[in-house]
């Protein structure tokens, strides 16, 4: 079983937006997967948002891990990011191919 864990890196913000601050333009990511032997693989990459409408705006201060992690969730194809770590752990654990060279 592979157990996987959303990393929420540095989110590009912009500062004053018609009155709000700090609003949340693209979210940097990284998802791992981690087996039962400790084996793991991630995937990252950046989630850019609209606008928000006031009544929908949170604040930054008010703002939580699990919040932003649904709203990546709500977007991407969480599914087939899972898949393709599990099948980089696979991989790892099964391997088809090596390297050699010659002397």
């Amino acid at each position: 079983m592979i157990n996987f864990e959303w990393n929420i890196n540095p989110m590009d913000c912009i500062i004053d937006d018609d009155g709000m601050t700090n609003v949340i333009q693209t979210v940097h990511w990284r998802l791992t997967g981690t087996d039962e032997n400790e084996i793991s693989s991630s995937v990252y990459g950046a989630q850019s948002f609209p606008k928000p409408s006031e009544e929908g705006f949170i604040p930054f201060e008010e703002l939580t891990k699990e919040i932003v992690v649904s709203w990546l969730e709500a977007t991407l194809d969480v599914p087939a990011l899972e898949k393709n770590i599990e099948d980089a752990i696979y991989l790892i654990n099964n391997p088809v191919m090596v390297q050699l060279t010659i002397n």
